[in-house]
């Protein structure tokens, strides 16, 4: 980002300035453009609110870091008390101000991971997942100032690590914190419909705009100030506004009341309105209009262009007759590819894992799904447990660490895991598992041996009816079966082909 911005000052003619430094001063004498310094104005108040996040993870990260916030040091004397709290009074700085304003959403999404725990401080510090412990309800009795303890006098080894909640991985990104600071607003219901592969995109453009209020009829024109009569470019004495323009008018009744439109797709309906504000732009700058035939025929043939794109049609009476009705040519859809897969059996001395996992709405109520079986088959137990709410994601591997931490209280210590999620087998072997997941992954990987293996569904599809039980049940539910459930009606049978079709 810094030499994103040095590059525009350079483009302006500004002289090279630090980052961090107090530019004002020097973008007022040399860019008179109030406009210009406005937006660079804006472009540094957006860095410094990344900086607050992306400078307190640096100094949480490294020795540095540790040296400046966790032990006496230049940033933390002059900006924190000696208790570890943000100072109350004001200190000149161009960096502070931004750090200070996010400060707050920098600790509150963040979380430590212990290790020996000599960096994190035992009631400061957000290490139990619920917050600092010093900011925990009926906390005002107790002397907080003579309260200096690290975690590491109630801990040894390991390693501590600074980990940012928001990331699946715990991993600081510039993304990340944007996607946890920005307001959101809710999903519309025609996003589904505008934004499709097989849609030109100048029709969704125009639509979006039309959705948003932001076609410059005249009635929106004479809204935002400027002064311009209201009456309609056809020549009607109705008020151009958009719901008359693409609905009302006599011109648009002839579009949208045409038989042929009743079985018209969502890229008719989209061509449609591109055909209407083209018509009312020719009328608007005085150049021949088309007629309401060429217009049904620019209609049908924006119809015949969305068929380049992606899809195909379903081989279905309807969609044969609705293609034969708007005289486009037929897009077949091709022949299923059939593909044979095996549930193979563990080796000699290793128990075989069949995990998987189910989310009701992703994220949703969510459940994880366990099968062990030795190597003749035999099923030695079926775990079914529920997660709460998740992401299907992180049910699958959340099967997996649950997994292996049953087989080491069973003894099990050669194992042969099998998920039909490729990321998640992925993450495990790149060691990129989420991360409140890691600390678990980094115990157990050293008490087992573990073979990783990816499989499809059609090979898995005991611990999948596994997981689907798991995600009804009530929350946090854990149950056991010994030998084979009564609710898996059938097991993968070893060395028998099944089969994909795609």
């Amino acid at each position: 980002m810094g030499l994103i911005l040095q590059g525009w000052l350079e483009d302006l003619q500004v002289p090279k300035v630090h980052l961090y430094t107090d530019f004002q001063a020097i973008v007022e004498e040399t860019i008179p453009n109030w406009q210009e310094r406005r937006l660079l104005n804006k472009v540094m108040a957006v860095i410094r609110k990344f900086q607050a996040f992306d400078v307190f993870h640096q100094f949480r990260e490294t020795n540095r870091a540790a040296a400046l916030l966790a032990r006496p040091g230049p940033l933390r004397v002059k900006y924190f008390t000696k208790n570890g709290d943000i100072i109350s009074y004001y200190r000149r700085s161009t960096m502070w101000s931004g750090i200070r304003s996010l400060y707050s959403d920098a600790v509150n999404n963040s979380i430590w991971m212990l290790g020996n725990g000599d960096k994190v401080d035992a009631w400061r510090d957000n290490w139990t997942g619920l917050g600092a412990l010093k900011d925990l309800p009926n906390q005002a009795y107790i002397r907080w100032k003579a309260m200096q303890h690290k975690v590491s006098d109630f801990l040894e080894n390991g390693f501590d690590k600074c980990l940012f909640k928001p990331h699946i991985q715990g991993q600081f990104s510039v993304k990340a914190a944007y996607e946890q600071i920005r307001s959101k607003l809710n999903p519309v219901w025609w996003k589904n419909y505008l934004w499709r592969s097989n849609s030109p995109p100048r029709h969704s453009n125009l639509a979006w705009r039309m959705l948003h209020n932001a076609i410059p009829t005249n009635a929106t024109v004479q809204v935002r100030g400027v002064q311009i009569a209201s009456q309609c470019r056809f020549g009607c004495s109705e008020i151009e506004t958009t719901s008359h323009l693409f609905l009302n008018y006599i011109y648009a009744k002839g579009i949208w009341n045409g038989s042929y439109m009743k079985d018209l797709w969502v890229n008719g309906i989209l061509a449609c309105i591109q055909s209407i504000w083209f018509y009312r732009d020719k009328i608007a700058h005085n150049e021949p209009i088309p007629t309401l035939r060429q217009t049904k025929y620019n209609i049908l043939k924006a119809i015949y262009e969305s068929l380049n794109f992606k899809g195909s049609m379903r081989n279905n009476q309807n969609e044969l007759g609705l293609l034969l009705r708007l005289q486009v040519p037929l897009k077949h859809r091709r022949s299923p590819r059939i593909r044979p897969c095996t549930w193979e059996l563990p080796c000699l001395d290793e128990v075989k894992i069949n995990c998987d996992g189910s989310s009701l709405g992703n994220p949703g109520n969510a459940g994880t799904g366990i099968v062990f079986r030795e190597h003749s088959g035999s099923v030695l137990g079926i775990l079914v447990e529920n997660i709460g709410v998740s992401t299907s994601y992180y049910a699958e591997c959340c099967s997996t660490v649950s997994s292996l931490f049953t087989a080491l209280e069973q003894g099990w210590l050669k194992i042969f895991l099998v998920s039909d999620s490729k990321a998640a087998i992925i993450a495990f072997q790149q060691n990129k598992v989420p991360w409140q997941l890691q600390a678990k992954w980094d115990y157990i990987s050293t008490k087992l041996q573990v073979r990783l293996k990816h499989t499809w569904r059609e090979c898995n599809f005991s611990a999948g009816d596994s997981a689907n039980r798991a995600a009804r049940l009530h929350p946090f539910t854990k149950e056991w079966f010994q030998g084979k459930p009564a609710f898996l009606k059938k097991l993968e049978v070893p060395y028998t082909e099944y089969y994909r079709f795609d």
